[in-house]
């Protein structure tokens, strides 16, 4: 195996770790679990969400194609994401997450031209696809830790720590 594809293999191998990290994480949750800026079903719907987009990305990568691209603010598109998946549960959000990467693997180990730009939404920066690999892992893997220290830290310090602006 060539350096370059070691390096894609690894980096679709760590996706693939994070995947599976979260989807086991986010199946055993209270999806109310707040961690001071998303519930855990926000987060969940959102990475379920821009895992489609990737996935339909990737598609139109391999087919040589130019991807049609979301507008708006990542707020406003994760907003979306939660209205989108508020009836699936998290068990059903959280397989559905796993099935993605799936796709998107196989996308991306049929992809040959790994220097092409990978978007994810209208007027990102330009970033090629091991980049936007990276980028989709740090995303992931900075939710699930986040997520994952409000579940340690129990309900009573999340209230306690951030404070409702109502009180």
């Amino acid at each position: 195996m060539n350096e370059g594809l070691a390096y894609r293999e690894r980096l679709l191998s760590e996706l693939g770790d994070s995947i599976v990290a979260a989807a086991n994480f986010f199946m055993n949750v209270d999806e109310n679990l707040f961690d001071g800026h998303q519930t855990a079903r926000e987060v969940l719907s959102h990475l379920v969400f821009w895992h489609y987009e990737y996935c339909a990305i990737s598609q139109t990568l391999l087919l040589n194609q130019k991807p049609t691209l979301l507008a708006g603010s990542l707020a406003q598109l994760n907003e979306q994401a939660t209205c989108k998946y508020q009836k699936k549960d998290m068990a059903e959000l959280a397989r559905c997450l796993s099935e993605q990467q799936n796709i998107l693997e196989l996308n991306l180990r049929h992809l040959e031209n790994w220097n092409v730009n990978f978007p994810f939404k209208k007027g990102c920066r330009r970033i090629d696809v091991a980049g936007r690999i990276c980028s989709i892992n740090n995303h992931i893997r900075h939710h699930l830790v986040r997520q994952e220290r409000a579940d340690h830290r129990g309900e009573a310090w999340i209230k306690a720590y951030y404070l409702d602006p109502t009180d």
